[in-house]
């Protein structure tokens, strides 16, 4: 498995106050797609917070992408491609005022699968449906592209865009191609 970090501010595991883990799927198809989800304009992998419930981070990844995809992925056909390490000094999480220093570490695995999305079988949160989370299919010759669309640049979307380039390119070593 490929590693990356992300730590522009160079906090120590000392500085750090608060950890979060989460896994994430980067599905590709024979055809060379990319299934992803959007949300407001921000392209995503689908996947999420590893919760106490999860057997473990690939588990998080069956049950993210069974809930925001309607796809059933077996855990045996998960392959750990890269694990990204994001330090994030006086970061402000969700639901808090307080800042803290936040290191996300996330797993994101390789799933090759022709398996579409089913609308029936999705389990969308109340917030997901809020936030108008989509399903996009990308060429894969078209992923980066996607990442880089011109535009405002928030604080999630270099998130995502850095997350998603390095799962990117954690993809095109892991398979041995040359076109990253």
């Amino acid at each position: 498995m490929w590693n990356v970090v992300f730590n522009k501010d160079n906090l120590t595991e000392n500085d750090v106050t608060k950890r979060v883990k989460k896994a994430r799927a980067f599905i590709v198809d024979t055809e060379d797609n990319v299934w992803m989800v959007k949300v407001n304009g921000v392209y995503m992998l689908p996947g999420g917070c590893v919760e106490q419930s999860d057997a473990n981070p690939c588990g998080t990844v069956v049950r993210e992408v069974r809930e925001e995809l309607g796809i059933d992925l077996k855990e045996k056909k998960l392959f750990p491609m890269v694990k990204i390490d994001n330090f994030d000094k006086d970061s402000r999480t969700s639901g808090e005022n307080e800042l803290c220093n936040k290191k996300t570490s996330t797993i994101i695995y390789l799933s090759q699968n022709d398996d579409k999305p089913d609308e029936v079988k999705r389990k969308l949160t109340k917030q997901e449906k809020n936030m108008n989370m989509t399903i996009e299919k990308v060429p894969l010759k078209d992923f980066k592209s996607k990442m880089l669309m011109p535009g405002r640049l928030n604080y999630y979307k270099k998130y995502f865009m850095k997350e998603n380039l390095a799962a990117l390119k954690a993809y095109y070593k892991e398979t041995n191609r040359k076109d990253f």
